[in-house]
């Protein structure tokens, strides 16, 4: 945290706080955040595949649930880590169903779509309440750049969120302007998701950063 200088006009109090949190604040994880945030890192990343099993989204939920919800920086990743494996799912049957016309027309393309768009908005929220734990737990440097949330990933998540609440209009009223705003809003977000790590590199940047 920068010291700045207005910290002399709001008193002896708000500096204390400051400097305080300045001491809390480390260049590297403990070996136990490490190991708990690494494992539930490495479990997310079968979930990156075109086709993974209930054994992997088995495995991610232990490795979320290993997150000591006690810990005040692992307890803002464990939401943000379950809402990555629930996105996942709720993707493969939204993309499921809209691939078929009788699908995608029916109540069930509206629900599916719906579902997909609250998990994006709770992802969004729980990036954001993740991001200031990791910037009070860690020092600036390179292990919090390897854990924030990217500026990137919070822009393309609000975009997609846009793009999906579009396309439900579009479907409920049989919009057509609705669904053509949506597949350029999924096309936005696309193009900046390709400038983005996989979970696999994110996951080397993390222990070259963090060990």
């Amino acid at each position: 945290m920068p010291v700045r200088s207005t910290l002399a006009i709001a008193g002896i109090g708000l500096a204390l706080s400051s400097f305080a949190a300045i001491a809390s604040a480390s260049a590297r994880l403990s070996s136990a955040r490490f190991a708990a945030i690494d494992a539930a890192k490495t479990a997310l990343i079968p979930l990156e595949k075109d086709h993974f099993t209930a054994s992997d989204v088995d495995a991610a939920v232990s490795g979320c649930q290993a997150l000591d919800p006690a810990d005040p920086l692992l307890a803002k990743l464990r939401p943000l880590c379950a809402l990555d494996i629930q996105g996942t799912e709720e993707v493969a049957t939204w993309a499921a169903c809209i691939k078929v016309t009788s699908c995608a027309s029916s109540p069930d393309g509206i629900r599916t779509t719906k579902q997909l768009e609250q998990v994006v908005r709770k992802t969004l929220a729980a990036a954001q309440a993740a991001n200031p734990a990791v910037n009070r737990a860690l020092s600036a440097g390179p292990c919090r750049d390897a854990l924030r949330e990217s500026s990137i990933s919070l822009r393309s998540g609000r975009l997609l969120d846009g793009a999906l609440r579009k396309f439900a209009h579009g479907l409920m009223f049989k919009d057509k302007a609705s669904l053509d705003a949506a597949d350029r809003g999924f096309a936005h977000a696309h193009s900046l998701d390709r400038h983005e790590p996989s979970s696999a590199q994110r996951l080397t940047a993390f222990r070259s950063a963090c060990r």
